[in-house]
Parts: C-alpha cells; sequence; structure tokens
C-alpha cells in the first residue's frame, strides 16, 4: 500500500517509490529509494512537493498525514509569504546597471569598518555613533537587489577571521538575502540588517577568557555568557534609533520548541526577526571553523537545520531558506564527478540544486587552464553532476584568497 505525504513529513527509513514531478526529473535517483539522512529529505525538497512511501516503510503510521495540506494555517497573516525575489528582472537589470561588482566589494568592507568603529566605541565606553552603519546597509540593500551572488561569494571566499565583526557581518549578509527572498519591505530589512550587525553587540561586555575557552564550558559559565543577550539590550536601550532593535535581539536566542533563552518564548511568540536571525546565526555557526565545534559543509549544515524543524527553528522558514540559499549554496566549494573542483558561483529560481559553477583546479590540487564557467542547468552538462560539497575548514585560507582573485574578489579583509 502508498501513501501520499509531505516532504517535510518524511523520515529516515521511509521508502520513496515515486515523486511527483517523476524521476526523470529528479536528478539525485532514477528510482524508489529508502530516505536514510536529512541530507536525503533535504534534496527531495529542492524539487519536490510531495512523494508516495510505502507503508510497510514507515515505522508508525500516525507519523505521516495522508491527506497533505499545501497551506500551513498556523502561519501568520502578516508575515511574508513571498517565495520569489521582489524585484522584477526588469529592475534588477537596471541595478546591476548602476552597481558594478566592485561597488558590492566596497560596500561590503565599509561595512565591516564601520562595524569595527561602532564595536571600538562600545569597547572604550564611548557614545555610539551608528549614522555611518546605517548608510552601510542601505549600500547592502541594494547590493543584495543587484549582484546577490557577488556578496555571497565575498562572505563566503575571502579569509575568515575569528572577530566578531566579521561573523555578524556574514550574518547580516545571509540575513538580508533571506529577509529579500522572503518579501519583506525596505524598512524591515533596513531594521532587520541592523539587528543581525548587532546581534551579539552584548558579547562585548563578556570576559574575553570566556569566549577564548577551549574545553567545556560549566554551568555558571554558560550563563554568565547567555547574559550577553541582556548587556546587548542595556547597551541599545540609551540610543533611540536602535532601541527597536531590542525587540529583535532580545529574542535571537530563543528557540522554537520554548527552551531557548532568555524568555523561553516558544513557536510564533517568537518575532519572525528574530526566528529569521536564528536560523541565519545557526546556519552561520555551522559553517564557521570555530575552536570549539567541528566545522560542517553548507549541505551538512542546512541537512542538521532541517533535522531541527520545529524543535530548534520554525520548520517554515527552514523549508523557505533551503529553497532561497539551494543546496549548494554561492560560494560553496564542490567536486564534481570527474573529480575537478570549482566553486558555485549563481543559482537558478527553479533548479537550485543544477547551479552555475566555475571549475578551478584538478583533483590533485592544480589549477585548470580551462576555468570556463560551466552551466549545469544546460542539456550539455546532464552528464555532469556535484559529487560532494567540500567542507571549507579542510581548505587551507591561501586557497580561499587565490579562489578570490581568480574570481575577481578583493581578498584583503
Amino acid at each position: 500500500m502508498l501513501k501520499k505525504v509531505l516532504i517535510n513529513q518524511l523520515l529516515p527509513g521511509m521508502r520513496v517509490v515515486k515523486v511527483d514531478i517523476g524521476w526523470e526529473n529528479f536528478p539525485h535517483s532514477k528510482g524508489a529509494f529508502t530516505v536514510n539522512s536529512s541530507e536525503d529529505i533535504v534534496k527531495l525538497y529542492e524539487h519536490c512537493k510531495t512523494v508516495l512511501i510505502e507503508v510497510a516503510a514507515v515505522q508508525g503510521e500516525d507519523q505521516v498525514q495522508t491527506e497533505p495540506e499545501e497551506n500551513n494555517t498556523n502561519e501568520s497573516n502578516s508575515e511574508p509569504t513571498t517565495t520569489a525575489t521582489t524585484a522584477s528582472s526588469s529592475a534588477r537589470t537596471d541595478l546591476r546597471a548602476k552597481i558594478s561588482e566592485q561597488m558590492v566589494t566596497e560596500s561590503y568592507l565599509e561595512t565591516l569598518s564601520a562595524l569595527r568603529t561602532l564595536f571600538d566605541q562600545v569597547r572604550s565606553g564611548n557614545t555610539i555613533d551608528d549614522e555611518a552603519l546605517q548608510g552601510c546597509v542601505r549600500n547592502l540593500l541594494l547590493s543584495t537587489a543587484a549582484r546577490p551572488e557577488t556578496l555571497s561569494l565575498l562572505s563566503q571566499l575571502t579569509e575568515k577571521d575569528s572577530s566578531l565583526e566579521r561573523k555578524s557581518l556574514d550574518v547580516a549578509v545571509l540575513s538580508l538575502m533571506f529577509g529579500r527572498y522572503l518579501g519583506m519591505k525596505s524598512e524591515q530589512l533596513q531594521q532587520l540588517g541592523m539587528a543581525a550587525l548587532l546581534h551579539d553587540i552584548g558579547m562585548l561586555k563578556v570576559p574575553a577568557e570566556l569566549l577564548q575557552q577551549t574545553e567545556m564550558l560549566s554551568v555558571g559559565q554558560r550563563l554568565q555568557i547567555q547574559k550577553h543577550v541582556e548587556y546587548g539590550c542595556y547597551i541599545l536601550e540609551a540610543y533611540s534609533r536602535l532601541k527597536p532593535l531590542i525587540g529583535i535581539i532580545a529574542y535571537h536566542h530563543e528557540r522554537y520548541d520554548g527552551t531557548g533563552y532568555p524568555a523561553g518564548l516558544r513557536g510564533k511568540r517568537i518575532p519572525l526577526p528574530s526566528r529569521i536571525l536564528h536560523l541565519t546565526t545557526t546556519f552561520e555557526a555551522l559553517t564557521r571553523n570555530r575552536h570549539y565545534s567541528e566545522q560542517s559543509s553548507t549541505t551538512n549544515a542546512l541537512s542538521k537545520i532541517y533535522a531541527w524543524r520545529n524543535q530548534v527553528v520554525d520548520a517554515t522558514l527552514v523549508e523557505k531558506f533551503i529553497k532561497a540559499v539551494g543546496i549548494y549554496p554561492i560560494g560553496t566549494l564542490v567536486q564534481l564527478n570527474d573529480r575537478r573542483i570549482g566553486v558555485v558561483t549563481a543559482l537558478h529560481e527553479r533548479l537550485r540544486s543544477r547551479p552555475k559553477l566555475k571549475p578551478l583546479f584538478d583533483t590533485n590540487g592544480s589549477l585548470l587552464d580551462d576555468r570556463s564557467e560551466i552551466d549545469l542547468s544546460q542539456i550539455e552538462y546532464q552528464d555532469l553532476k556535484i559529487n560532494r560539497a567540500l567542507e571549507a575548514g579542510k581548505v587551507p585560507p591561501s586557497v580561499f584568497n587565490q579562489i578570490g582573485g581568480l574570481l575577481g574578489l578583493n581578498p584583503n579583509i
């Protein structure tokens, strides 16, 4: 007996026998297979809405919904539901004509500089001047509309330091892109961008030795670090233009199941911008090389987040996030089935698992002579496939800088 289920209700162990788009249109398998991991589910979600599964493969029939509902009636009507970019193709073309890759690079660097200045003001106890940072967010918004691929590559392929400024900037880039995908308005995006840049400003008041500690933290030490949320809200309280950000920053560590901090809010009681910020900070943390945790490839990070839906993170947002960034986000290093190594440079709106990429190295790490961009969505490349995403932590920083140079990016960040 077969049952029709939504992709977000699949569990490892279920056997998929039919996909709604037909096996001929599903690039990851040409016939029935058993779901072994969250990564398999993520790949299905990229292309399909529903599948048919064998009932015999389901552990407990009450775990699946036999009459799937396409609309989530619990989703607040006030929240953005758009799943396409808000700017029209013609508007984006006009913006791209006005905003060059160099301008996007300069915008990224200027934001990092302005953020460092503001954080130095906090460290020294001086008055915060946020005017420059507000302007930087406006420029980042234009960059996400005109050349999101350049901004993503800058975030992913330039050598990363462990500074709070760099981490906050990369979270802001990701949050703005996702917010734009969701259809948020300009003023909402401006506020989201500022909140993302300043979400961990309270960390500046936490003892540095705690943040740099490599051994396991005690309960007391964890509680001390968690107070950074309170510290951050206290800092922003004194500034009228920054005070509205408190309603976002105060709840960016809340978890969807109510086990987060500081208020233990759950579900839709957590403000939407806070839920977005929690999702993007989680993804950024998983894909960043940190001294106290193992770094994940982007694909593995998406699989982990998908497995945490409606526990750590909002399931509806997770599913939209996967569609927004794709299985292989821009800037991901990948290995092809012919063993070449390249970098994803652009995504397709409807076929995000078949991106554009630039092959750069052979299997021995030697630079290729022909580094022409390849569009995997084109029929001439139908036999070429991405085998796996590479873990950035295993790639020397010098290689990242070399890749940035090959793509025409400024690596000196």
